[in-house]
């Protein structure tokens, strides 16, 4: 891949994430000590970004360095990026958790043969 194309892909993905985050770029490059100016450059895929910002930033939004660099976003990505835009609480968040649980028992249960309504043994 030529390296313009990369470092445009990672800003785009940069882009799209803060914004999930409802994030202006000024706000966002506080968090991590650099200037607007900075940002527009990252997302812009002029200025190359240091791995160790990299990192800071993927766990900021709870994703892999890898689905930053990569043009797709796996499910997971936009789940918690999604998930971030709620604001839960502890109470919530340990909800939500919950019934993504029990999705995914029906979603295996369902896979089985077994009907929602059926109970498990």
């Amino acid at each position: 891949m030529d390296e313009k194309i990369f470092y445009k892909n990672l800003g785009h993905n940069l882009k799209h994430l803060r914004k999930t985050k409802e994030l202006t770029q000024d706000q966002f490059g506080s968090l991590f000590g650099l200037t607007k100016s900075a940002i527009v450059n990252y997302e812009a895929g002029i200025r190359k970004i240091p791995i160790n910002l990299l990192y800071q930033i993927a766990q900021f939004h709870n994703v892999t360095i890898d689905s930053l660099i990569c043009k797709k976003q796996t499910i997971k990505d936009v789940l918690n990026s999604e998930i971030g835009k709620l604001h839960l609480d502890q109470h919530e968040e340990d909800v939500l958790i919950n019934f993504l649980h029990v999705f995914k028992g029906m979603k295996e249960g369902i896979k089985n043969g077994k009907s929602i309504n059926q109970k498990q043994k």
